[in-house]
């Protein structure tokens, strides 16, 4: 599971510019393959180690995804291009061009063969991966919005795409056309959200809302079903764990909390909260959160909650994106000034 933190501040950012304007990028190293890393386990995931790490030219990276079967990865961020490289040793393999300013969000399909992009620019795209071939640009011609979270249902067929300004639209892959909206400006309360997630089956989601709660979705009919207790602050980060009986929330205070949904019980909260939190992911076997943050990635063992290692590296402005691989061996990191970094065990 994959969940990108809400950004409506731009300090981090600016200073990232600000960095990589004095300090020029280095190529792809495309260096042979190292062997495999083995599969995280949670005896062994205070050994996690850098595996292989790499630099894309076009700056600050703000979201990276692994393909279904954990041979590729994208990244897409400040440059406003979505790169598709391969795992084993690090090789661009496509630039999906078109959007103009930076990228926030990338996913891929359940199959692997399409791959869509949301930006700070309205519409999202939605390319054929075999062959770069553009197949939709989805956009709300009512409405000029950007996109800053992207997720496929697990049939494949709909695709959620998050717009802060108020609405979650659901998109028919197939045809390309609006199926739906999840729309917090029809509820009774007046709030507006700030982050999003969808369920790993596909049939509910959550948006964290500006005024301290996460409010939890039907998806096959639209409405507002559950909301959590308010917050000590804004809720800018949300995400399920596999299983999805918990959610994780992220606050203004930077506090990281675990839910328990279908009572709404607050488990625990997380100690040892890093700074600047920008993204969120899950491990596929449940039994690690890692925060992308200015100081590294922190991982944080579930469902204890105790934070176990810090990952540090190349990156001098933080990472700003994380994404475990599906198949459990490797985690992605985007970092500040365009490095990528893949962790596995020894």
């Amino acid at each position: 599971m994959i969940q990108r933190v809400y950004r409506i501040g731009w300090t981090l950012r600016c200073l990232m510019v600000l960095l990589l304007a004095i300090s020029p990028l280095a190529g792809c190293d495309n260096t042979p393959a190292d062997p495999a890393p083995t599969v995280i386990a949670a005896a062994d995931i205070t050994r996690l180690a850098v595996w292989r790490t790499w630099k894309a030219d076009g700056g600050a990276i703000y979201s990276v995804a692994f393909s279904p079967d954990s041979e590729t990865l994208t990244t897409g961020g400040y440059d406003s291009n979505v790169r598709l490289w391969r795992v084993a040793d690090g090789m661009l393999l496509r630039t999906f061009t078109g959007y103009t300013q930076p990228i926030n969000s990338v996913a891929f399909s359940p199959d692997g063969q399409l791959l869509a992009a949301g930006a700070l620019e309205p519409g999202v795209r939605l390319w054929r991966v075999s062959d770069g071939s553009l197949l939709h640009l989805l956009t709300n011609h009512d409405k000029d919005e950007y996109t800053t979270n992207l997720a496929f249902t697990p049939d494949g067929r709909t695709l959620a795409a998050f717009s802060p300004s108020a609405d979650v639209y659901l998109w028919n892959v197939q045809a390309g056309t609006l199926a739906g909206t999840l729309s917090a400006l029809a509820q009774p309360k007046v709030d507006s959200p700030l982050s999003f997630t969808l369920a790993p089956d596909g049939r509910t989601a959550v948006t964290g809302m500006l005024l301290d709660e996460a409010w939890i979705w039907n998806l096959a009919d639209h409405s507002l079903i559950q909301t959590l207790p308010r917050q000590t602050g804004r809720v800018s980060g949300v995400i399920f764990t596999p299983d999805g009986q918990t959610l994780i929330t992220k606050s203004r205070d930077n506090i990281l909390r675990l839910w328990r949904l279908h009572d709404s019980t607050l488990l625990q909260t997380l100690a040892e909260q890093p700074r600047g939190i920008e993204g969120l992911a899950v491990a596929p076997n449940g039994q690690l959160l890692a925060a992308a943050a200015v100081e590294g990635v922190v991982l944080w063992q579930l469902p204890d909650g105790k934070r176990v290692q810090l990952l540090t590296g190349p990156p001098a402005v933080g990472t700003s994106s994380v994404a475990f691989s599906p198949d459990g061996r490797l985690l992605a990191a985007g970092g500040g000034d365009g490095t990528v970094q893949l962790w596995g065990v020894r």
